[in-house]
């Protein structure tokens, strides 16, 4: 998930293909700018479960991205909720 906020809180602006099987993904955005990313096992909404596998990107550091820029290898680690990293 994209956010724009570094809270990370509401709806994402924008969200991604599921992964694969390897843990790939796909997140599509329509322009340029600075976003938070969140990875997350479900989304229906609301807060996670405490068997929920769930990530942030570099502890919370933005990712700038320039309009029609494709950037490859952004890694999100993810743990059960609730589980230090």
């Amino acid at each position: 998930f994209a956010f724009s906020t570094p809270a990370m809180v509401g709806r994402p602006l924008f969200v991604s293909e599921r992964s694969d099987k390897n843990g790939r993904y796909l997140l599509r955005l329509s322009g340029g700018g600075s976003y938070y990313l969140r990875a997350r096992a479900d989304y229906g909404g609301g807060p996670p479960s405490a068997d929920q596998i769930m990530g942030v990107y570099k502890s919370g550091k933005p990712v700038a991205v320039k309009a029609g820029e494709a950037i490859k290898g952004i890694n999100i680690r993810v743990a059960k909720v609730g589980i230090a990293e």
